[in-house]
């Protein structure tokens, strides 16, 4: 029984923090930057047609801005993910780091027991 108790209040305590970390997710700040646009347009792009904007097929390393950076793969392609599900908005796009946020709880928590 506390074992049910400890997972129900995890699971709890996950639901304040991601409606903490996704209020006014789209609201503040108003606009895009430079980053999320690279990222949420290569996201597309992977999405739909497997290549990034330099038209490489599913790259390690997506080169971004006019091939002047370089984005984690793990935003890019959780991103793509989401968009293929969900479709993409700016919404969707920030909604990835507010869950990279809490599997990364979820990970410091677990490890540290």
């Amino acid at each position: 029984m506390k074992k049910i108790a400890q997972i129900l209040a995890t699971l709890v305590l996950l639901f304040l923090v991601g409606s903490f970390y996704s209020y006014r997710l789209v609201q503040d700040p108003p606009g895009m930057t430079i980053d999320e646009a690279s990222i949420g347009y290569n996201a597309v792009l992977i999405g739909k047609t497997g290549r990034d904007e330099t038209g490489r097929f599913l790259p390690l390393f997506a080169l971004t801005i006019n091939g002047r950076d370089w984005k984690q793969p793990s935003s890019i392609y959780a991103t793509a993910v989401l968009f293929k599900f969900f479709g993409a908005s700016v919404f969707n796009l920030r909604l990835v780091s507010v869950i990279t946020t809490l599997i990364s709880l979820v990970l410091i928590v677990y490890l540290n027991y």
